[in-house]
Formats: structure tokens, sequence, C-alpha cells
């Protein structure tokens, strides 16, 4: 078991495994972890102290893809590019049972009613929340993916922790990093009819039974007026893609008006998986 009162030196976040192992400490990462050594190195009694119950707020950069997080393509559909989305799942401050210690130190348990976890556990919850409750599980995941953010909060691309914080390809980040308040209100929404999810379980080789399972649901509609709305496409260049929307322009003049001949192409695409 490890000493508490550690300073530990990685290029995770995630402090997960030092709780498990039962240790108190502080994380930084490798490049503050070279000042703190040669801090040490320049000065024969060299001492630092940690300091307990404080909050930092407004870090930079965040947020990131962490090492841990899956990786896509789908081993079972790799055809449909995953994940769909990442959502908060590192070191979350989170409800926990007061029976359960969080830490020890050597043989006194210490309990509280709240934990730091990571992992889908965590992650689930936080997507979950977006989720609006009049709404199909498909208009769900269009209204999450479609206003989902792949900057982070100093304006670069979300960085890819397992690959040396360079950007994060498709199959780590999906589609961006979830923003809550934006998906309240996405305006255009893709979606797709049963026929659309039975043609795909047909080409996944999926039995008639778990067809007939997954696919025995209904949606309501409405077609209350509030004018005309025009979305035109705007595509970002990427290195090594040719994006093209067909049309470039959709018109709706109803509310819930279904538009069925807007196709997305991606062509030249060259992606390294990594994991």
């Amino acid at each position: 078991m490890m000493k508490p009162g550690c300073l530990f030196i990685s290029s995770t976040n995630d402090t997960s495994f030092f709780l498990r192992n039962g240790s108190a400490g502080i994380i930084i990462n490798p490049g503050n972890g070279e000042i703190v050594k040669a801090y040490i190195k320049s000065k024969s009694d060299a001492k630092a102290s940690m300091s307990y119950k404080t909050t930092a707020l407004g870090s930079k950069p965040a947020s990131r893809a962490d090492s841990y997080s899956s990786k896509g393509p789908s081993s079972s559909c790799p055809y449909v590019l995953k994940p769909d989305i990442t959502v908060p799942g590192t070191s979350i401050l989170a409800a926990w049972p007061p029976n359960l210690p969080v830490a020890q130190f050597g043989s006194q348990n210490l309990s509280s009613n709240f934990n730091f976890a990571s992992g889908t556990s965590m992650a689930c919850p936080h997507g979950a929340g977006v989720a609006h409750p009049d709404w199909s599980p498909v208009a769900i995941r269009s209204a999450i993916m479609t206003t989902s953010d792949v900057f982070d909060n100093t304006k670069e691309l979300v960085k890819d922790i397992a690959t040396d914080y360079k950007p994060a390809s498709p199959l780590a980040l999906g589609a961006g990093h979830v923003n809550p308040n934006k998906a309240l209100d996405p305006g255009l929404v893709y979606d797709v009819g049963v026929q659309d999810c039975v043609n795909l379980l047909c080409a996944m080789n999926s039995t008639q039974q778990n067809i007939s399972i997954i696919t025995r649901y209904g949606n309501g509609s409405s077609n209350e007026s509030r004018g005309e709305i025009i979305y035109t496409d705007s595509v970002t260049p990427l290195q090594g893609f040719n994006v093209t929307v067909i049309p470039s322009k959709l018109v709706f003049k109803e509310k819930n008006e279904k538009l069925i001949s807007d196709k997305l192409r991606i062509e030249g695409a060259k992606i390294e998986v990594f994991g």
C-alpha cells in the first residue's frame, strides 16, 4: 500500500487508481513535475505542503478526452462511426454510501457522503440528464450530437490524452463534447424511421425476433406552425477529408416537418485508430 501524503507525476488526471490503493496526495502533470523535481534538487531542505478543501474553477484547457475513454470503431458495427459523444466522466464528485470507506490510512477507514469516481458510471448520468422526456431516442441522440463542442475553453481543438495531447480524432471524441444548454434547443434534428433501424439491424444479421423487440414503439408528432425556417450548410475544412452536404439548403415550413433529401458525403478520409 502506498504511503499517504505522496506527490504523483502523471499525464492522467484519473484519481481512481490512487483511491483504490488507499493513497492521499497530489497529482500533477509531467510539466509541473519537472519544476518540482528541479526545486527538490536545488535545495537540501526542500519543503512542500498540501492544502485541502479548496476548489479551483476555470481550469484550462478543458475538456479533454481521457486516456481510458473507449475508442471507436465499434467491433459489432464498424461502418457506423462511434463513439457518438463524449461527456464528463473523470474525477467526478458523486454521492457515496457512507458505509463504504472512501479512503484508508493505515488501519483507519474514512467515510463520507461523497467520493471522487471515474468511468462509465459517472459519464452515463451526465448524458442521461440532457435527454428531453418528450423526445424520441433518435431525436435525443441527434440533439446531443449536433450541438456538441469540438473546441475546448481555450478555443483549441479538444485534445486526446492517449495520443500525447494531440487533437482528438472522431474515433475518440465522437461528434464532440456534450453541451447541455445548446442541446435543449437544437433546431434541426436528424431523425430516422423504423425502416431505417430495420435496415441497419438486417445488415448486422439480427434475427427477426430481435428486430421485432427493438422496433416495437411509436412516436407522436405535431404540426404546429412556426413560420419558415431555413438551414444552410457550413462545413469547416478538414485536412484529408472532402465533405459535402446535398442539398446545401433545407427549408422547413411546419414544426416537426420531416425532409428526407439531406445527404452528408465524406470522401478521402484517412483515420488513424489509437488504443
